[in-house]
Parts: C-alpha cells; structure tokens; sequence
C-alpha cells in the first residue's frame, strides 16, 4: 500500500471508526450521538470514494474495505438504534432481554432485518458485474440515513 492508497483507506477506516463508536453510544443509550456517527460516516464514506477515483488508487482492497466498513456502519449501527427505539417505544428499554415479553421481543428483533439486508446488499454489489460502472437500487448508506432520519428522536 502506497502513501496515495493510504489516503482514501484511512477515510473509510474513519467511517468504520464512525460506526464502532456509534454502536458504543447506542449501548449506553446516547442515541442522538449515535445518529450523529452515521451522518459523519456518511461524510467520510463520500470523501474516500472521491479521494480514491482523485488520486487513481481505486482498487480491490478500497472496495472490500469500504463494504467491510459500510456492513459494520450503515447496517449494524441502524439496526441498534432500531432496536433501541423499538424497546423504548414499548416500554422494555430497563427490561433485561431475557425477562422482555416474547411478543415484545419478536417486534424488536424485526430491527434485525436491516443489518442482514444491508450486509446482503454489500455481498451482492461487490459481486455483481453489472454494478461496476453504475449503481442498482438503494445505497446502504442511504437506507441509514433513512432509518436515521432528518430530526432527533
């Protein structure tokens, strides 16, 4: 790895750093930081793309390196805060998970759903050929911008 490529993978190490410390602040129950580490991420997910295609280091490293770090962000992060939401809405958020009501339970593990599908999404992208030169449904950043949303909860 040449200094160059170090610049844009530095980037998307800082998007994962984003999505790790976002996950950390979900479990102490600091969702607003939380929500903050998407947008920021999504800030370094723009820049290491432009960085890479600036400085013409595109390469098979960046790309599993970015959905690695995407999977961890724009997909785990979502589904925590999800999960969190979703507890606090029904009253469980102090309910330790083994005492929460199965019913309770099975409606906030439908927040599951969003780290599988977007992990799924980046496997399919970084396999898909026709995806190399142009981009075919929702980007998971996008979907976690989504699930963040546009206020604070």
């Amino acid at each position: 790895m040449n200094w160059r490529s170090a610049i844009p993978n530095g980037l998307t190490l800082g998007n994962l750093l984003m999505g790790c410390l976002g996950i950390i602040a979900a479990f102490n129950g600091e969702m607003l930081w939380s929500s903050y580490a998407i947008l920021i991420a999504a800030v370094f997910d723009f820049f290491d793309g432009f960085a890479a295609r600036m400085l013409g280091v595109s390469g098979e490293l960046g790309k599993q390196l970015d959905s690695l770090a995407d999977a961890v962000t724009f997909g785990v992060l979502p589904g925590m805060l999800l999960f969190h939401w979703i507890s606090i809405s029904l009253g469980d958020y102090y309910v330790p998970v083994t005492q929460r009501d199965p019913l309770h339970l099975a409606m906030e593990m439908v927040a599951m759903v969003v780290p599988l599908m977007a992990i799924l999404r980046l496997a399919i992208f970084n396999i898909d050929t026709n995806q190399s030169d142009q981009f075919i449904g929702m980007p998971t950043p996008a979907m976690a911008l989504f699930v963040r949303g546009p206020r604070n909860r």
